[in-house]
């Protein structure tokens, strides 16, 4: 940078800007840059803290980003993206009001309802990325609850009322066989006065989407990054780290901040993550990487299965171990996690919901591999579906290849441009048939894709071997891929909150999957063949159906949606992160990671949010510009730039191309970008 403006003020082609860092160190260049960027207003103006922590006989100094000052001044910056909508009182207190149905026994409900419409609802994730050297470096970030609407969820957000899905067909929707605990928090016999929903509140609950969508800078905001020396130093370096977090969201929840002049509140709803980061964080006693082999011992952190009297495998609605759902801590109560501090639930047992389970972790990078790998197993060795011809090679890995050259042209049929090459045994980690329980190495959008294809696959094994004495195997099959399917096409195609028949449908895709699983595991090892593994990732899927009957069960007449804890758009953001964090010296990583978060994302705050746009529509016409914005002076002015005007969903419109763009529903400005200058030699 400072090269390339010594030669551009060498040819008098500079302004200011471009004469300051002219000016810079070579030796010290990215340091006066971010001097710079500060100056000009070219990054996010949020101050870097200090946390000094002992470290044997050294005083580390880590760097991190508060919540309370990044929450602040991204919300005087960008109000409407913050919380999605011009209205934040509005937008707080519908959520509140609709999350009291899911969770009622939290500790932000002791305040009264004029204090809830200024409580932002807050979402805390953390995971290891890959930085230098192949070595872990900890990513912590914190995120808002409110996402973009995408095309997808249009229709969802345009419906007459909130009850009513036109992706969902109406039926009767009735509770589970699942039997609700004695102890159950979610119980509520009657819905305090102020926290009833009104009209207004489901027609402010329809306009609410997950953050599933869009860059992940727009919705997900860096707090510290722990390069590898500063890891390698200790777990105790992350630990008081993470201290300092929480004692910040604990200030946020007591004592709020002052935004624009207005008081607001911070309540932590979840902390995301997958099972991993989550036991080491909270201390977990119980946790799946303590699956006993030998004697059963408890390893959910939710529940007490895994116990002799409580299998984990039981996947029906009068499973033993939800009787002890949230009624004991799965942590040492004299060393609790760093994380404990924030206010959450005050009832026993209770604490342990903050931990919250994605969709991603738990079937796309967890029970969906072993779907798609059992399946792709079964149905090569157990029907030999993918033999074509008598004299066809009978060797796992040439039938794995003519799958794989099924599975391609299905892929280039559909669309679907996979990041997998090939079927081979490591790819289903299977060495020789009966060896090992199988499951792919596949990306969670490759995973989607293995179980649309294996749709067409059982339907067509169906069709070849009607009478086969195992056929009601490929059925079942058949109904757990398609209903994995249907389920995340259901999830993603409604908003933030389930109406309670659209939860009854998401419930019912779910037991499909868990007990077809589960029929299919029993099946196979009656046969002697080695697939459908009972994992812990059946059992957390089935936590998700549990919570899901039990709000059904209780009354609630909406229920927010799994998608609010997923962690797909998080990998985004922590890939994005661990790839600035490679391009660092090792010792300033953890504060060149933030100052450079901080400038991509005032660059991003700059950009036009074209997201909402299905088809960007190019305007021409004077007379139809002036129907458009109901502005002949904005339309005249467009015209005469030249610009094109494509516009999204509501009354908002974007300028695209020319120069500075902005999304302002009614009030477009544009900035021309002016001709660049050429010299004549």
């Amino acid at each position: 940078m400072v090269r390339i403006s010594k030669a551009a003020n060498d040819e008098s082609c500079g302004g200011d800007a471009i004469q300051d860092a002219s000016s810079l160190s070579i030796q010290d260049a990215e340091k006066g840059a971010h001097r710079l960027f500060k100056i000009w207003g070219l990054a996010l103006d949020v101050p870097v803290s200090w946390v000094q922590v002992p470290s044997k006989g050294e005083l580390l100094k880590v760097p991190f980003l508060k919540v309370s000052a990044y929450l602040q001044k991204f919300v005087s910056s960008c109000k409407n993206l913050a919380f999605a909508s011009d209205n934040p009182q509005r937008r707080c207190l519908s959520f509140w009001k609709g999350y009291f149905q899911s969770h009622p026994s939290h500790q932000v409900f002791a305040r009264p309802v004029e204090q809830l419409a200024k409580t932002i609802p807050l979402c805390m994730r953390g995971d290891e990325g890959t930085g230098s050297k192949k070595q872990p470096v900890s990513i912590v970030s914190w995120q808002t609850v409110w996402g973009l609407q995408t095309p997808k969820m249009t229709q969802f957000s345009q419906r007459d009322s909130f009850q009513s899905c036109p992706t969902c067909p109406p039926s009767p929707c009735r509770a589970g066989d699942t039997v609700v605990p004695e102890a159950w928090p979610g119980k509520f016999s009657t819905v305090p006065a102020g926290l009833s929903l009104t009209e207004d509140d489901y027609t402010d609950l329809k306009q609410q989407f997950p953050t599933t969508a869009g860059h992940s800078f727009l919705t997900r905001h860096l707090t510290l990054v722990l390069p590898t020396y500063l890891v390698s130093k200790g777990p105790h370096v992350l630990e008081a780290m993470m201290e300092a977090v929480a004692e910040d969201l604990l200030d946020l929840f007591h004592n709020g901040v002052f935004i624009e002049g207005a008081k607001f509140w911070v309540a932590v709803i979840g902390l995301k993550g997958d099972a991993k980061w989550h036991a080491s964080q909270g201390k977990f006693i119980r946790s799946h990487a303590r699956l006993g082999s030998v004697s059963n011992i408890p390893m959910c952190p939710s529940c007490l299965a895994g116990h002799e009297d409580h299998p984990f495998e039981d996947v029906t609605g009068r499973a033993t171990w939800i009787s002890t759902m949230f009624t004991s801590d799965p942590w040492d109560a004299a060393a609790p996690g760093p994380m404990e501090r924030i206010p959450f639930d005050s009832t026993a047992g209770m604490a342990a919901m903050k931990y919250r389970k994605d969709p991603l972790h738990v079937f796309k990078l967890g029970l969906g591999r072993d779907v798609c790998g059992s399946s792709i197993l079964m149905l090569s060795q157990m029907f030999m579906h993918f033999d074509y011809e008598a004299g066809d090679s009978k060797a796992l890995e040439n039938r794995l290849r003519r799958a794989h050259g099924r599975f391609a042209m299905f892929a280039s049929a559909n669309g679907i441009s996979p990041h997998l090459r090939g079927f081979t045994k490591d790819f289903v980690h299977v060495t020789h048939v009966h060896a090992s329980y199988p499951w792919t190495n596949s990306k969670a959008s490759d995973t989607m894709a293995l179980l649309r294809w294996l749709c067409l696959e059982y339907s067509c094994a169906l069709k070849e071997s009607p009478g086969h004495p195992c056929a009601d195997l490929l059925k079942v099959g058949r109904q757990v891929c398609a209903h994995s399917v249907s389920l995340f096409q259901r999830l993603y195609s409604h908003g933030l909150w389930l109406p309670r028949h659209c939860v009854g449908k998401v419930r019912d895709d779910m037991t499909v999957v868990a007990r077809g699983y589960s029929f299919l595991a029993t099946a196979c090892l009656r046969q002697g063949f080695a697939a459908w593994a009972l994992k812990s990732t059946l059992h957390s899927f089935h936590h998700f159906l549990v919570e899901l009957d039990l709000g059904l069960k209780c009354g609630a007449q909406l229920l927010i949606s799994p998608l609010a804890f997923d962690c797909s758009q998080c990998e985004d953001f922590i890939g994005r992160t661990a790839r600035v964090a490679r391009s660092t010296h090792s010792k300033t990583t953890a504060l060149r990671c933030l100052q450079r978060h901080l400038v991509k994302t005032k660059l991003l705050l700059r950009k036009p949010l074209k997201l909402s746009l299905k088809r960007k529509k190019q305007v021409s016409d004077l007379a139809a510009l002036k129907a458009w914005l109901g502005d002949a002076g904005s339309a005249r002015a467009a015209a005469k730039c030249g610009q094109r005007l494509v516009r999204g969903s509501g009354d908002t419109v974007f300028w695209v191309g020319g120069g500075f763009s902005a999304n302002l529903p009614g009030n477009i400005c544009h900035e021309p970008r002016p001709k660049p200058q050429t010299s004549h030699t």
